[in-house]
C-alpha cells in the first residue's frame, strides 16, 4: 500500500495549515482517525496532504467594478465549498501539522476490519470441523480452508485497489477545481475589460454629439467642398440622433451606415 501514486499531481494549495483547521474534525465520526496504511497511518503521501485553505489564485492589479467583484466572490465561495467537500473525503492537515485521514481511508479501514473478521471466522470454522472429523492434517482441510478464505482475501485486494483509485480521483478533482477557478477569474477579467471598452466608446460618442454646431456639423463646420445637406461624414442632417435611436442599423444608401458606425470604426 506504500506505492500510492496519483495519476495527476494537483498543485498543492497549501503546505501550512490556516488558522481554524481543526474545525473540520466535526465532519468525521468519533474514532475515524485511522488511515489505511500500516498501524493506522495514512497512505496519502506527504506532498499530497492538503491544508484547509485552498489559497485560490488572485489576479494581480485588477480593480474590478461591482459586477466583477460580486461574480468573483460567488466563484470563490463555490470553489471553497467544493474544496471543503473534497477535504472531507481526502483528509487534511491540522494546525499542528498532523494529518487527519479522510472518509475514504476511514471507510476502507472499517471494511477491511469486516473482511478480517470474516476471514478469521471462516478459518476457525474450517479448523474446528477438521478437528471433530479427525482430518486436521489432511489435504481436504487445506482445500476447504483455501476455498473459504478466498472471498475475503480477494475482497481485501479489491478494497486496496478501490481505495487508491478513489483517492486519485479526488486529488484530480482538486487539481481541476483550482484550474477551473483560475479560468473563471480570467473570464471575469475579460468581461470587465469589455464593459470598460463599451463604456469608453459610449462616452466618446456622447462627447461627440455634444459638439454639434448650429449648422448641423459635429466637431466643426462644413469642410471645404462639402455638401451643405450632410455633415462631415456624409451623414444626412435629417437623420435623428436622439437618445434611444438604433444607430447601428440606421442608414441610407450612399453614406455607409450612420454616425455610430463611423465613430466605432475610428476606435476599434
Amino acid at each position: 500500500m506504500s506505492n500510492f501514486h496519483p495519476t495527476t499531481t494537483p498543485p498543492n494549495p497549501q503546505t501550512t495549515p490556516a488558522p481554524g483547521a481543526g474545525g473540520l474534525n466535526s465532519l468525521f465520526p468519533p474514532g475515524y482517525t485511522s488511515g489505511f496504511g500500516p498501524g493506522g497511518t495514512s497512505i496519502v503521501q506527504a506532498g499530497m496532504k492538503l491544508g484547509i485553505n485552498p489559497q485560490l489564485a488572485q489576479a494581480p492589479g485588477i480593480q474590478g467594478d461591482d459586477i466583477y467583484e460580486a461574480a468573483l466572490a460567488q466563484a470563490r465561495f463555490q470553489a471553497n465549498q467544493e474544496y471543503q467537500n473534497l477535504l472531507r473525503e481526502l483528509g487534511f492537515l491540522t494546525q499542528d501539522g498532523s494529518f487527519i485521514p479522510g472518509l475514504i481511508e476511514t471507510e476502507a479501514v472499517r471494511k477491511r476490519a469486516e473482511l478480517a473478521r470474516g476471514l478469521e471466522n471462516v478459518t476457525d470454522q474450517v479448523n474446528e470441523n477438521a478437528v471433530r472429523q479427525g482430518s486436521f492434517f489432511s489435504g481436504r482441510r487445506a482445500e476447504l480452508l483455501a476455498k473459504g478464505q478466498q472471498p475475503f482475501t480477494s475482497g481485501m485486494a479489491q478494497l486496496e485497489g478501490d481505495t487508491m483509485q478513489q483517492l486519485m480521483d479526488r486529488y484530480n478533482s482538486v487539481a481541476g477545481l483550482l484550474s477551473g477557478f483560475g479560468i473563471s477569474q480570467q473570464q471575469l477579467a475579460a468581461e470587465l475589460a469589455e464593459r470598460r471598452k463599451q463604456a469608453a466608446w459610449q462616452q466618446q460618442y456622447l462627447d461627440l454629439l455634444s459638439q454639434q454646431g448650429s449648422d448641423g456639423y459635429y466637431g466643426g463646420g462644413m469642410p471645404p467642398g462639402g455638401n451643405p445637406n450632410t455633415d462631415q461624414w456624409g451623414v444626412p442632417k435629417s437623420i435623428s440622433w436622439a437618445p434611444g435611436v438604433d444607430l447601428w442599423n440606421q442608414g441610407t444608401p450612399g453614406w455607409g451606415g450612420g454616425l455610430a458606425k463611423k465613430i466605432k470604426g475610428s476606435f476599434f
